[in-house]
């Protein structure tokens, strides 16, 4: 059983290629097995081994050649590409106005309800203050 890491430096390439193409091609076509140990790290067995290692063998990719950057000429996007994420840029624009016209109409409608809370608890609190006052006081209260 042997990491990625170990595979990687056996074959003299990055971890992080060899992840990559392991997650595109091996697991999805060839179904490698492999145990996940306590710490995250996944251990595959000698098959497994051997595949990434033909895999890799095929295709040469050196240590040494991976800090130097591929040169790759840039795709012009399609004239429908763009309209579409204009589009799409358009409609999430919108819908976050809306989201926001909803937040402000939820805010007053709080305020309004905190308000009317607020006058409630003050006439509430009067009430109490009538509930405790002697009987007498409240005939000579209404008289004036």
């Amino acid at each position: 059983m042997k990491t990625l890491n170990a595979i990687a430096k056996e074959i003299k390439v990055t971890p992080q290629a060899v992840y990559k193409r392991i997650t595109t091609e091996l697991l999805n076509e060839l179904n490698i097995e492999y145990k996940t140990a306590k710490n995250g790290n996944r251990l595959f067995d000698d098959i497994s081994v051997q595949m990434i290692k033909d895999l890799f063998n095929q295709v040469e990719q050196p240590l040494n050649n991976v800090e130097q950057p591929v040169e790759q000429p840039v795709e012009q996007p399609n004239r429908s590409e763009v309209e579409y994420l204009r589009e799409r840029v358009a409609d999430l624009e919108a819908d976050l106005r809306a989201e926001r016209e909803r937040c402000n109409d939820l805010t007053d409608k709080n305020h309004a309800l905190a308000m009317r809370l607020a006058d409630i608890s003050a006439d509430s609190q009067k009430l109490l203050a009538l509930e405790k006052m002697p009987w007498w006081r409240k005939i000579i209260k209404r008289k004036e």
